[in-house]
């Protein structure tokens, strides 16, 4: 698939869409698929017929794996530097601007979200999750460290477990992401695309986007949301990162538990809990 492929660009009643397409590699990130979003994002935030920009990864595998480990594996012999100054410059000033968009933000975070894909989405005023989802941040594992922001973020989970996530390249679930603010609504997974196609389907303007925005969030499956909260809320006042029985996490839906996994560092505080799953 050619460079201009691997990000698909387009508005949409009002709202720009960014798609990675790369379904086959998880949707990695190569430097030139970080300029052009870049590029775009910066188009968008000016443009009075873009009132929201949505991302969204193509394929069932996740929104994001991260950066694309094999473009500089293949350059070890020659011209790495100059990539990864040129991919990782990009990148983080991507990130940024997203954490600065003047525009709401939505990130479609399903499947795999590391790394680099997390740098995408924490920054997004509006992060949706699934039961599929799988966060992490993994760096550790290939002997780089938590980028993308992570000093920023990791830092403001409760507790120590930013830390514990730095080093240890745990990955969490739907449940985990939304307790400690990586994430704000979790969508059944048979709701997940029919989310999209509303968010498709609305006409949104500049003058109205927040607020209608803000109305359509609010009523996106709220049993499922508060079934969350219930559980995060639950968790608080237990030990951090309890043992996952049968090692995978359990979907919210039909009475079933959210992640055995849950975390519960203690400072959190239970009404700032069940905002972030409810609000």
């Amino acid at each position: 698939m050619d460079n201009v492929d691997s990000v698909i660009c387009e508005v949409r009643n009002g709202a720009g869409w960014i798609r990675l397409n790369r379904p086959r590699a998880i949707n990695s990130l190569r430097a030139d698929m970080v300029e052009r979003m870049l590029d775009q994002l910066n188009r968008w935030k000016d443009d009075p017929d873009v009132a929201l920009v949505c991302l969204e990864g193509e394929g069932e595998k996740g929104f994001c794996a991260g950066g694309d480990m094999r473009a500089l594996y293949d350059l070890r012999n020659g011209g790495i530097e100059e990539y990864a100054l040129r991919f990782f410059v990009a990148e983080y000033r991507m990130d940024h601007l997203i954490h600065r968009y003047p525009k709401p933000v939505a990130a479609f975070m399903n499947g795999v979200v590391m790394g680099g894909g997390v740098g995408l989405s924490i920054g997004a005023s509006h992060r949706f999750v699934t039961d599929t989802t799988r966060w992490a941040m993994p760096e550790m594992n290939i002997g780089f460290f938590p980028d993308v922001g992570a000093s920023y973020f990791l830092n403001r989970f409760p507790g120590f477990v930013g830390r514990y996530l730095a080093l240890t390249s745990h990955t969490i679930g739907v449940g985990d992401t939304i307790y400690l603010n990586a994430a704000d609504c979790a969508v059944e997974p048979d709701r997940w695309e029919a989310l999209k196609r509303e968010f498709a389907g609305r006409m949104w303007t500049a003058d109205t986007a927040r607020e209608d925005f803000e109305n359509a969030y609010a009523g996106v499956f709220p049993k499922r949301n508060a079934a969350v909260a219930a559980v995060v809320v639950a968790a608080a006042d237990r030990p951090a990162f309890l043992p996952r029985h049968s090692g995978r996490n359990r979907s919210v839906a039909a009475g079933g538990g959210e992640s055995r996994g849950r975390m519960g560092a203690a400072n959190a505080g239970n009404a700032a809990v069940e905002s972030a799953a409810v609000a």
